[in-house]
């Protein structure tokens, strides 16, 4: 088995949640992130496009479990989620 190599990607936590702040957030070469689970509420933050995609490229792809620092919250052990609700067979 290989060994698990440790990913940290810092981010800022986000004010401002919706569409607009979340396409002024890509503009500025970040990706709008939404932390959920654990006791506490979600999060919104704000993560490098360059650390994700660097994440996605990588061999484990979307299945990768890494931590997301967030700015005065602290670390915390994440992978993605693809919240998209599609059904190929019905047309949508």
């Amino acid at each position: 088995m290989a060994d698990k190599k440790e990913i940290t990607v810092r981010a800022t936590q986000r004010a401002g949640r919706g569409k607009n702040d979340a396409r002024r957030t890509r503009r500025d070469g970040l990706v709008p992130v939404t932390v959920y689970g654990g006791a506490g509420e979600t999060i919104a933050a704000a993560a490098p496009l360059r650390e994700l995609a660097a994440i996605l490229r990588s061999d484990s792809g979307r299945n990768t479990i890494f931590t997301l620092d967030i700015e005065g919250l602290g670390p915390s052990e994440v992978m993605f989620h693809d919240s998209s609700d599609r059904f190929p067979f019905a047309g949508d």
